[in-house]
C-alpha cells in the first residue's frame, strides 16, 4: 500500500466521523448476503469474518464520497510561477558554481586524511595482518564459513 492510499483512507474515515456518516448493520448484512450467494453460485469458499469488515469499510467509503460530492465545491486555482531562487537562496546556476568550487577543496582534504592513515608504523601493519590471518577461515572452510568441527 502506498502512503497516499493510507492517508486518503484516514481522511475519508475522519470526514465520516465528523459528519456522523455511518452504515447500518442491515446494509452490511444485505451486502454480505449478496456476496455470499454469489460465491456459492461460483462454488467458492466464503468466510464472512474476512469479508464483513471489508464490506463495511467499502460502504462507509462510498457514503462519505457521496456526501463529499454533494457538499464540496471545487475551486480551480491558476498555477503559481515557481522561483527556485526563493527556495534555494540563490539561482541554480550560482548554487552549482558554489558546489563546483567547494568540491576540489573537499577532495584534497579527503586525500590528506587518506595519506595520513596509510603512514602508520610498520609494526602496527604487521599486527593487523597477523590478526586478519588468524580471523580468516582456512582453505577447507566452504564459502568462508568455519564449521567448527560440528559436521
Amino acid at each position: 500500500m502506498s502512503v497516499n492510499f493510507i492517508k486518503g483512507n484516514f481522511a475519508i474515515k475522519a470526514v465520516g466521523q465528523d459528519q456522523g456518516l455511518s452504515v447500518s448493520r442491515n446494509e452490511v448484512d444485505d451486502e454480505v448476503m449478496t456476496l455470499q450467494a454469489q460465491a456459492m453460485q461460483r462454488g467458492e469458499k466464503f468466510k464472512e469474518a474476512e469479508v464483513r469488515p471489508r464490506v463495511e469499510a467499502q460502504l462507509e467509503k462510498g457514503r462519505v464520497l457521496s456526501w463529499l460530492q454533494s457538499h464540496a465545491t471545487v475551486t480551480f486555482v491558476d498555477a503559481k510561477d515557481f522561483d527556485a531562487s526563493e527556495v534555494l537562496g540563490q539561482t541554480p546556476e550560482e548554487l552549482a558554481a558554489t558546489m563546483r568550487s567547494e568540491a576540489p577543496a573537499e577532495a584534497s582534504a579527503a586525500t590528506d586524511v587518506a595519506k595520513a592513515s596509510t603512514a602508520t608504523e610498520p609494526a602496527a601493519d604487521a599486527k593487523a595482518a597477523a590478526a586478519t590471518a588468524q580471523d580468516s577461515p582456512g582453505p577447507a572452510s566452504p564459502d568462508g564459513f568455519d564449521w567448527g568441527g560440528t559436521f
